[in-house]
């Protein structure tokens, strides 16, 4: 088993170097290619080649210094708690849902209770709840809602894993992600 490991091993190593060897091939014929290119242009045209060629060092220089990025660092967000006279701006985001095979009785003052009885329990502080009562196919079958859960910015990771789980509402109830449409 050890000699097939050493053996896959030693494979993938020559395997590397060939595709390393293969890049640098492709970096000599794109740097390469410009000054060709040029040469041939000038040669109809009349101008001497000499006076404006590039050499191929810079070129194969000029695309690896492209391919480099640098590196970007992540915004971080402060928790300092001695600093107590800069204060931050309060804002808002809305988890908005699509609420679906409700009982078609059910009052949206009902669907209201159990959204703040959910974040209540979970320690969530809700900012706005509003909702909308959609159409349903079969309006004597079930009903539908779209509700736009506001809360604190700080807050909305946790408020989209509490409302998109299914322990946040009654048995049966299809809870799905709302995005609105792009244009409009």
């Amino acid at each position: 088993m050890k000699a097939e490991i050493e053996t896959v091993k030693a494979e993938l190593d020559a395997c590397k170097k060939e595709i390393g060897e293969f890049k640098v091939a492709e970096a000599v014929a794109i740097a390469e290619w410009p000054r060709i290119n040029r040469q041939s242009t000038k040669k109809y045209m009349g101008v001497s080649s000499s006076s404006t060629e590039v050499d191929a060092s810079t070129c194969a220089a000029t695309s690896q210094a492209k391919e480099k990025k640098p590196i970007r660092k992540e915004p971080v967000i402060g928790v300092s708690q001695r600093t107590q006279s800069v204060k931050f701006v309060t804002t808002i985001r809305s988890v908005e849902v699509f609420i679906s095979r409700l009982h078609p009785l059910t009052s949206s003052n009902e669907l209201l209770d159990c959204a703040k009885e959910t974040a209540t329990d979970a320690g969530v502080e809700l900012v706005d709840v509003t909702y909308t009562k959609l159409k349903a196919k079969q309006e004597n079958l079930y009903s539908s809602f779209y509700v736009s859960i506001k809360v604190g910015s700080t807050q909305f990771k946790s408020a989209i894993d509490l409302f998109m789980s299914a322990e946040a509402w009654p048995c049966g109830v299809l809870v799905k992600r709302f995005f609105k449409p792009k244009n409009g």
